[in-house]
């Protein structure tokens, strides 16, 4: 049994890359290392800025290839049908596209899908 729990000690050992569960760090020196990293992190810069992630989808609507228009459509009425705070906009640019493209049934579809869900 101390055999198979020492093998077990060793696997583990090994498995933290040299930083075994025993180290010989004391409380403080533990502590002091938390509150450094804890230090770096709050001081590191939070981006203010949040790009919402249909934005790069809006982009692909002006795509030459036409399969990746098509995904660009489904993939965006699929967020706006779930998401409330981009319906808007989203719908805003697929109409835009509509504009240039009149005869496109399938972005006619996925707007009044759009706004039937708005109701």
């Amino acid at each position: 049994m101390a055999k198979l729990v020492s093998k077990i000690k060793s696997f583990v050992a090994e498995m933290f890359l040299g930083f075994p569960p025993d180290s010989k760090i004391s409380k403080s020196e533990a502590k002091k290392i938390q509150k450094q990293e804890y230090d770096t992190v709050k001081a590191k810069p939070v981006a203010k800025k949040y790009t919402p992630p249909y934005k790069e989808l809006v982009l692909h609507l002006e795509d030459s290839c036409e399969q990746v228009v098509q995904a660009a459509i489904y993939n965006l009425a699929g967020i706006a049908v779930n998401s409330k705070n981009y319906r808007a906009d989203i719908l805003q640019a697929l109409e835009k596209r509509l504009v240039k493209t009149p005869n496109d049934k399938y972005l006619s579809k996925k707007i009044s899908e759009i706004k039937n869900t708005r109701s």
